[in-house]
């Protein structure tokens, strides 16, 4: 009804009341001699209890900041049809039935009504007093955009963002349980129930969904992953409910059909990341095999003794079954994980005064032994080795059974001096001997 839709706004609910009386007077008006002849019938099905509010002199004057007499308070409500009675510093206010509709609810509601009246223009401006403090810095951002910046600038990488649901027909073609993950009760897509535990599975997703028309893949992704069964923070302050653990993750996934070794590229991403930041990692060889990765090409991300994440390339079989025709390099880094490490401050060094010489060096060494070792093995041989670099890994025809090719590019400098031939010669030998001595290396002519 029209009555029905006006009261839904909020309106007095007194009004058919006095709308009564006035028909009464104006009856009366217009014949003289009439008079009521019934009893008032109301069918209300509400409380029309006179409502009231308390509050405080002090109160409305630190909200105003003024320093208001009682009285002219209460001349003001009174004006607007306020009915107010006054118990030493207290004000109770009744409100009228025409502003107890969802108008007047709260005690600041009544400072409104006074400040209006007395006059916005009446109240001097002043500034707020408080402590002018920066903010706390959040070093977790301030991580996560250095790491965006340097893998979309310098290492070429593209970010995507994806959901964080999973669904379980995907993990189970990539091997995994969804037992590990947390399921939710009502999820916005039936079939990713799941939260992830990882950005792995997501970011393969992205590689099967594109490497049909594009030849170079390579993507990034940081966000929060949920671990199951690691508890976090509280639902509440004071409640005993945990939310479950939510770390922040960097996933990398590199295939391009032009390149076998996507694994060195996913490595240097990960080298950018250890030598622009100040922080100390690195990629050592790992027993700990997992289901989707390759059974030899994976290995650890450490920080001063911590495995912070893994890096590898995808397993052959799994890479077959879910349609990815190129290799794929995967990388899961925990950045939470790497706040903790202690970060040195970068610092400028001026360009050497005196050249560096390059001398390469190839040797054939058993399978076994590591690229980490033979690398800290030449760098302490002599001080004149500035850096080294792994340039080509080879296994194949003219290379022995169960041995291995490796080339390296060792750079020798001297920070006060030229180096002569002679030197260089002589600290090269060096390297051999102690090859031949440390790892049975047949050096390669």
């Amino acid at each position: 009804t029209d009555s029905s839709t006006r009261f839904e706004k909020s309106l007095d609910p007194e009004l058919p009341e006095l709308a009564l009386c006035r028909v009464v007077e104006l009856a009366k008006k217009v014949f003289p001699k009439s008079h009521v002849v019934s009893t008032i019938v109301d069918s209300k099905n509400f409380s029309s209890q006179t409502k009231y509010l308390s509050v405080s002199v002090s109160f409305i004057n630190e909200r105003l900041g003024l320093n208001l007499d009682k009285k002219v308070m209460i001349t003001i409500l009174e004006r607007l049809g306020f009915d107010v009675h006054i118990k030493k510093d207290i004000l109770k206010v009744m409100i009228p039935s025409w502003r107890a509709t969802k108008d007047i609810t709260i005690a600041e509601d009544i400072v409104e009504e006074i400040a209006r009246v007395y006059g916005y223009e009446n109240i001097p401006s002043t500034l707020p007093r408080g402590i002018m403090a920066p903010p706390e810095v959040n070093h977790a951002r301030t991580l996560e955009r250095e790491v965006k910046e340097l893998l979309a600038f310098q290492a070429g990488l593209t970010e995507v963002s994806n959901y964080s649901f999973v669904s379980p027909l995907w993990l189970y073609k990539l091997g995994l349980f969804k037992e590990t993950y947390w399921e939710l009760d009502n999820p916005i897509a039936q079939d990713r129930p799941l939260l992830r535990a990882a950005l792995i599975p997501g970011l393969l997703e992205n590689v099967q969904n594109n490497c049909h028309w594009s030849e170079t893949i390579r993507l990034f992704e940081i966000g929060r992953v949920f671990c199951a069964g690691q508890s976090g923070e509280r639902v509440k302050p004071n409640s005993d409910a945990l939310l479950p653990q939510q770390p922040l993750h960097l996933g990398i996934v590199i295939a391009e059909k032009s390149t076998t070794t996507p694994f060195y590229t996913a490595a240097y991403c990960v080298r950018i990341i250890a030598e622009r930041l100040g922080y100390s990692i690195r990629i050592q060889s790992t027993q700990n095999t997992t289901i989707i990765a390759h059974p030899s090409r994976q290995a650890d991300i450490t920080s001063n003794g911590h495995i912070i994440g893994t890096i590898s390339e995808l397993h052959p079989r799994l890479q077959q079954e879910i349609g990815i025709g190129p290799r794929v390099a995967l990388v899961e880094l925990s950045l939470s994980d790497l706040l903790k490490q202690p970060r040195e401050s970068l610092q400028y060094q001026p360009i050497a005064e005196f050249p560096a010489v390059k001398r390469d060096i190839a040797f054939v060494v058993d399978r076994t032994a590591s690229h980490q070792d033979i690398e800290s093995t030449m760098l302490s041989t002599d001080p004149l080795i500035f850096k080294t670099e792994l340039f080509d890994v080879y296994e194949g025809s003219h290379v022995p059974r169960g041995k291995k090719s490796l080339a390296y590019h060792i750079t020798y400098q001297a920070h006060n001096q030229t180096l002569t031939s002679e030197m260089v010669d002589a600290v090269h030998n060096k390297v051999e001997s102690v090859l031949k001595k440390q790892y049975k290396a047949d050096v390669r002519r």
